[in-house]
């Protein structure tokens, strides 16, 4: 038997935040797909998806899984990168770094 994780699936939101869906799954000597499930994670607008990926990876670990394959984090890394580069997008991460800046200057005056 063999494990193994599939990229399946890259949302990139408009906001900069990105939705990714990987497969765990369960393989016999023969190829033969014993078990699989999907496994969800998002990165955070202001989050890189290496810190993501990092947090995925013991996750899977605790399972019993192998990491996110290099190639499929380096993939999504490059799309990431370019869709963050867009301005539009840009100005809406900044507007979020803004945002929480505020409101966390706000919570610590109290």
């Amino acid at each position: 038997m063999q494990k193994e994780i599939l990229l399946d699936q890259v949302t990139l939101c408009a906001d900069g935040s990105v939705g990714i869906k990987l497969f765990k799954r369960v393989l016999n000597d023969d190829g033969s797909v014993l078990f699989s499930e999907p496994h969800r994670t998002s990165v955070d607008v202001l989050v890189e998806v290496n810190d993501q990926v990092a947090l995925v990876n013991s996750h899977l670990e605790q399972m019993g899984f192998p990491h996110v394959p290099d190639s499929a984090t380096a993939m999504v890394t490059k799309l990431v990168k370019l869709h963050r580069a867009d301005p539009a997008v840009k100005a809406r991460r900044e507007l979020v770094k803004s945002n929480r800046s505020a409101l966390a200057a706000q919570v610590a005056s109290g």
